[in-house]
């Protein structure tokens, strides 16, 4: 009797040894199961931090891509409207060269072969006159000599510089109207003569 009391005793101490043994191995799961727990919501903020991060990355990329594609229709339409304005320009500049030249061309043949008082004219249309007259004589292009024609007419005041810098930087084979005739700054009429069209000699 003694020794069924002592193994029941034995099996009761064994039982509540299990029992501890399974107590402990359930808060042991639960634990690793709050770890994990834990582990996979920190996994899962920073994902959805990085996710929120791209977002903003690429949001700001397309806006970058808007401004840029904006700036550049702006450039194009500038530089068209740029270029329009020069190509304007350019013809209101020959139109106004080609009148000019054609009034000057005018007003030398009928120097030439009516003889006008070159009192009459202005600084300006002297000096423009003499340009051509230079070209003429020399077998220059009067047309070349636009460009000056239209700074002259843009600027009176500097005719007397250009006229000097024009003469600095003539070759010595070139003939001007200065060699044959001395005008004179005179109220009196001055008479152009008859002006006999020259050529330069080579050797």
């Amino acid at each position: 009797m003694a020794l069924l009391t002592k193994r029941g005793q034995e099996k009761a101490e064994e039982i509540e040894k299990l029992k501890q043994e399974l107590i402990d191995l359930k808060q042991q799961a639960q634990e690793e199961m709050k770890k994990l727990a834990d582990y996979y919501a920190q996994q899962i903020k920073e994902l959805e931090e990085k996710f929120q991060k791209k977002v903003g990355e690429i949001g700001q990329i397309q806006l970058e891509r808007k401004l840029i594609k904006e700036f550049c229709r702006g450039k194009a339409s500038m530089e068209k409207e740029l270029e329009d304005k020069r190509l304007e320009e350019d013809v209101e500049k020959k139109q106004i060269m080609m009148a000019e030249t054609a009034q000057c061309e005018a007003v030398l043949e009928k120097i030439q072969f009516e003889k006008v008082d070159i009192s009459e004219l202005t600084w300006e249309q002297k000096e423009r006159v003499l340009r051509l007259l230079f070209a003429k004589m020399n077998g220059t292009n009067p047309r070349k000599y636009n460009r000056v024609l239209a700074t002259s007419a843009s600027a009176p005041d500097n005719t007397k510089e250009e006229s000097k810098i024009g003469t600095e930087n003539a070759s010595p084979n070139l003939i001007f109207i200065t060699q044959q005739a001395n005008f004179s700054d005179s109220s009196s009429a001055v008479i152009l003569p008859h002006i006999q069209m020259l050529t330069p000699q080579t050797e």
